[in-house]
């Protein structure tokens, strides 16, 4: 599966809800999530690009070329796939996986049970789309 245009359609209120989920957690705590999170709301809002000769100021979502761009993303999605995984009691994946918006998942369930479960993950927020392909292979080694 991917997730379609992951950086640019995060909100920033649930991406700075999610980065303070995560900054909560650290022993480490200095600097505090507080700053932490008030320095990504000067990167998530302060984001301004280039285009045919105009300036733009982005409005949502992260930037794809700033630094915090992928460690956005993937708290981001950590989280939303931490509340999607309790909340969901369907067919899933035996093994899952993601690197970013890139997502593989193996299973053992019928073409209807994985299409169950796609569908549930494309409805379970309404700015993460992701597209997939099935295979059918087997492989053993």
């Amino acid at each position: 599966m991917d997730i379609t245009s992951l950086y640019t359609v995060i909100p920033n209120d649930e991406g700075l809800r999610a980065l303070k989920h995560f900054f909560d957690q650290r022993t480490v705590k200095e600097p505090s999530s507080e700053t932490l999170l008030r320095l990504a709301e000067l990167v998530l809002t302060l984001n301004c690009f280039s285009f045919g000769g105009n300036y733009y100021k982005q409005t949502n979502g992260v930037a794809m070329g700033t630094k915090m761009g992928p460690s956005c993303a993937n708290l981001f999605i950590g989280f939303m796939e931490h509340q999607f995984f309790s909340q969901y009691h369907g067919p899933k994946p035996e093994l899952y996986g993601r690197y970013i918006d890139d997502c593989i998942g193996v299973t053992s369930s019928t073409k209807e049970e994985l299409t169950q479960f796609i569908t549930a993950v494309n409805s379970f927020h309404p700015a993460l789309k992701y597209t997939w392909e099935i295979s059918t292979l087997l492989w053993l080694f």
